[in-house]
């Protein structure tokens, strides 16, 4: 019987790991995906590498400059016409 999968999902995965002479790394990144009848979407986000050096584990975590841009942006975006808006009322009451 076929498991049935959930049409959103959010989880930790990890790639390959790479070695080179005594450091491991291995990278992380949050998965987000989507399923639907048709088609769906898959979007990785990294969020650390992990270095095992000498016997012990080290997550560095990954800051996604990408990410806050876009957020950035979109707030930016979300706000300009409440302040135009704002501004308008403002000058109106001016005259």
């Amino acid at each position: 019987m076929e498991r049935r999968r959930r049409v959103l999902d959010w989880e930790r995965a990890r790639g390959e790991s790479v070695t080179h002479g005594d450091v491991r790394i291995t990278p992380e990144a949050r998965v987000l995906t989507l399923r639907l009848p048709w088609g769906g979407v898959v979007w990785n986000r990294p969020t650390a590498v992990m270095v095992e050096q000498s016997g012990s584990i080290r997550r560095v975590p990954i800051v996604d400059v990408t990410l806050l841009l876009q957020v950035g942006l979109l707030v930016v975006g979300m706000m300009l016409p409440l302040m135009v808006g704002r501004l308008e009322r403002w000058a109106r009451r001016r005259r």
